[in-house]
């Protein structure tokens, strides 16, 4: 059977168990070099890879589904200055963590003039950029342009564990890499006990398909181009070229039905709750509370337990030490208080049936990591777990899995995705809904004082409601939460108007998922570019800076955003009563066909209440909006063309300018102060409330 667990767990919790009374058959690798081509060696461009930094030269990758035995050639040609960078690479992940099962790694840097410098170092563990995973890389030394990089990466014999938990190696091969590929060689040597089970899904080029031969599977690949990297695109898995093999002589149909008993009896013991824990259940809730009521408190009462997938694993002797078994079912962790991410899922269900509902497990593939495709037939393509709960008829999803995810709602990265749910001898292969931009909302309000000659000084503050601060608030779980304050920082920093500096003062709420995140900033610096008489100033003061979407006029992959979202943005500017609009940007709605996005902009202005420390004076005020809804978060490559219009034309409009004219007279004298404005209060209502809805 297969198990729906983590691979980290997999090697963590079952292989290092098997470790000591296991012995491997280790396989002895040769270095088997490739001497380069004189041609490969004087070659300055790729000109089927025009501009390419570098190319592979050759791949080739070895897999044995017996032994689990995996060995990799590849040759990597560098071009450009920039091309260097592929002198750090990044090594396939082990299929068993374990050092029992030693790897053999061999790596050389050939120079134009033939000169060999053999790697001699180790594998070191990178932090992969924007997540907390980390990847295992060596360093090649000496790499310079015109360089020819070359390693064997070798996995020796595994097959005792292989064996022991599922019978066969089953490999993924990714067909694109990060550069151009001249020639690709794929072997399979399969399952030898019944070799005509084995079955693929393959993404490949047009005409190019694995050919079975005997007890092998090849597949042969010329001009591989190289993997696309663009922002806003599906996962890989999904769209790159890749074979991904597995076992079976089912159907589809027979699979997934008879797979979810097994399935089904690993869930089992954890979705069962035990006369303890419905005891605890029932004095959670009150007879009197709403169904409602009674799931927030269950939810809530999960939340609370520490999710060690945001935290840390314990080991065996901890537990044994503090009087814990190895977790058999869901009372073992509502006694703990403490779970993995699929344990908490199982334990919610336990609760929500000892509550007296209706309540099943779905297994689903985060939209951030893949697609989940029913004709691979594997549980092993999920990586989440939901819960499904019936209320009077109506199935509502919930994610506790997801640390500090709102109650009833899903982690962006759940929503509007394909899983697989087990209810009672039901096996169903199923979506969960899709959030609206009304679940993730970020208003960003300011109040600023503006001086005659541009300095401005004043307060703001960012709310993420819904499920829009999720991933903050996991960031600073799973790390140091002041290295999550000083990141929203840098990254509101970049947002603003170039002279403008930020401190942020505050970040309330980071722990309570129900309550909105809430950060607090204090601004200063130069907002305009001032004259005796005049002000330019910019429209948009939180999107003065940003990077505009979509920038690129043409694209090769479908676009994928996070999530659907709102955004409102309301900035107040006092400035002293003698100041008035010159000229100012078109305002209004801008609008993507078939209800996709909102965009929508007010300037409003007027006299304002006086300036602090000048009562006798009076002040100018302009009220500054930008809404932006974003509904539809999956556009097809075709599609592309209109969204990348309309977001130019959003950009247009941010970066545009307000002038404004300073009239003389007594008040106006006053432009020759420099002195910097005192601080506005960080409370500001707008006047407007107009919202576009999609």
């Amino acid at each position: 059977m297969e198990h729906l667990l983590k691979p980290s767990r997999l090697r963590s919790a079952f292989f290092l168990l098997l470790a000591s009374s296991l012995t491997p058959a280790l396989a002895h690798a040769t270095v088997d070099w490739t001497a380069p081509k004189p041609e490969e060696l004087s070659m300055t461009s790729e000109p089927k890879a025009p501009g390419a930094p570098a190319i592979i030269l050759s791949y080739e990758e070895i897999d044995d589904s017996d032994s689990a035995e995996v060995s990799i050639h590849v040759r990597i040609k560098i071009l450009t200055p920039s091309g260097v960078s592929a002198a750090t690479i990044s090594l396939p992940d082990r299929i068993v963590e374990n050092d029992d099962f030693p790897e053999q790694i061999f790596a050389r840097t050939i120079h134009r003039d033939g000169t060999v410098i053999l790697f001699n170092g180790v594998p070191q563990k990178n932090t992969v950029m924007g997540s907390n995973d980390t990847q295992r890389v060596i360093s090649l030394s000496d790499a310079e342009v015109g360089s020819i990089l070359e390693y064997i990466v070798h996995f020796q014999s595994q097959n005792s564990l292989i064996s022991e938990l599922i019978g066969y190696y089953a490999p993924l091969w990714r067909i694109q890499r990060p550069y151009f590929v001249r020639s690709a060689h794929y072997t399979l040597n399969v399952h030898t006990t019944n070799p005509k089970a084995v079955r693929w899904v393959a993404n490949l080029p047009a005409g190019t398909a694995p050919q079975f031969l005997k007890d092998t599977v090849l597949l042969d690949l010329k001009d591989v181009p190289a993997a696309p990297d663009e922002p806003f695109m599906p996962p890989p898995s999904s769209v790159l070229y890749s074979v991904r093999f597995f076992y079976g002589i089912r159907t589809t149909e027979e699979y997934w039905a008879n797979s979810g008993d097994n399935v089904d009896n690993v869930w089992y013991p954890f979705c069962e709750s035990s006369k303890s824990l419905r005891n605890a259940v029932h004095d959670l809730i009150q007879p009197t509370d709403t169904d409602e009521q009674k799931l927030r408190k269950l939810y809530a009462t999960v939340m609370k337990f520490e999710n060690t997938d945001f935290t840390r694993e314990r080991t065996v002797a901890e537990d044994k030490k503090l009087g814990f078994r190895n977790p058999q079912n869901s009372e073992d962790i509502w006694l703990r208080k403490r779970g993995d991410s699929q344990q908490l899922a199982l334990l919610f269900v336990a609760l929500a049936r000892a509550a007296g509902f209706p309540a099943y497990p779905m297994a689903v593939t985060s939209r951030d990591r893949g697609v989940f495709k029913q004709e691979i037939l594997s549980w092993g393509q999920t990586d989440a777990l939901l819960v499904i709960v019936n209320v009077h008829g109506h199935d509502v999803f919930f994610d506790p899995g997801s640390r500090l995810c709102p109650f009833g709602r899903l982690a962006p990265e759940h929503a509007n995705v394909i899983g697989v749910s087990i209810e009672g001898k039901l096996i169903k292969i199923r979506y969960t809904p899709a959030e609206t931009y009304n679940s993730s909302h970020i208003e960003r309000v300011a109040d600023l004082n503006l001086s005659p000659n541009g300095q401005v000084a004043g307060v703001f503050k960012i709310v993420w409601t819904g499920t829009a601060g999720l991933h903050i608030r996991q960031q600073a779980l799973t790390g140091d939460p002041k290295e999550t304050q000083t990141e929203l920082e840098t990254s509101t920093q970049n947002l603003l108007p170039t002279g403008v500096q930020l401190k942020i003062t505050s970040l309330a709420n980071l722990s309570d998922g129900e309550a909105p995140l809430v950060a607090f900033f204090e601004v200063s610096g130069t907002l305009g570019s001032a004259t005796k008489k005049r002000m330019v100033l910019p429209s948009q003061f939180f999107e003065a800076s940003a990077k505009p979407l979509f920038a690129e006029s043409t694209r090769t992959l479908p676009v994928a955003m996070p999530s659907s979202y709102s955004e409102r943005d309301i900035v107040t500017l006092h400035l002293p009563a003698n100041f008035s609009i010159e000229s100012s940007p078109a305002v209004g709605s801008l609008d993507l066909k078939k209800d996709h996005a909102a965009y929508f902009t007010s300037i409003e202005s007027g006299p304002g209440k006086p300036q602090a420390g000048d009562e006798a004076k009076g002040s100018f005020l302009l009220l500054l909006q930008r809404i932006f809804v974003l509904n539809q978060i999956d556009y097809t490559q075709p599609e592309y063309a209109g969204l990348h219009d309309y977001f130019g034309q959003i950009a247009s409009r941010d970066q545009q300018q307000i002038a404004l004219h300073a009239d003389p007279g007594p008040i106006g004298a006053a432009s020759e102060s420099s002195a910097p404005p005192t601080p506005a209060t960080a409370e500001t209502t707008a006047s407007s409330n107009k919202t576009p809805k999609p």
